[in-house]
């Protein structure tokens, strides 16, 4: 049985060229995605947060014990919850606070017990 094809579009933006430019990559369930300009500056720009994420933990692992720092890192749950406060995705209440406060001082304890 063979598996179905992916078809990739890439939507150019040129005046003449109103047709997005195909490619076929077997082996994938989805049938069609498009990628526009939009798409591949999210993707560039997740892609270099991920690249520095990373690079910054491996550094970080060199520089200290892994018991403190993986669970230092592991509180980028906060950090996701304060830009989601900052550009207006989240609303803050009461229960939301006191789960980010006793998942900190979790963290915080699993570091310090180390």
């Amino acid at each position: 049985m063979e598996a179905p094809s992916l078809w990739i579009a890439i939507q150019t933006s040129t005046p003449n060229s109103h047709q997005p430019i195909e490619y076929t990559v077997p082996g994938f369930r989805e049938h069609r995605v498009v990628i526009t300009r939009d798409k591949l500056a999210f993707i560039a720009v997740a892609g270099g947060l991920v690249f520095t994420v990373v690079w910054l933990l491996t550094t970080a692992l060199t520089l200290g014990d892994a018991s403190v720092v993986v669970p230092l890192v592991n509180m980028s749950f906060v950090a996701a919850f304060v830009f989601s406060v900052i550009l207006k995705l989240e609303r803050i209440d009461a229960r939301k606070l006191a789960t980010v406060a006793l998942a900190s001082v979790a963290v915080a304890l699993l570091t310090h017990a180390a």
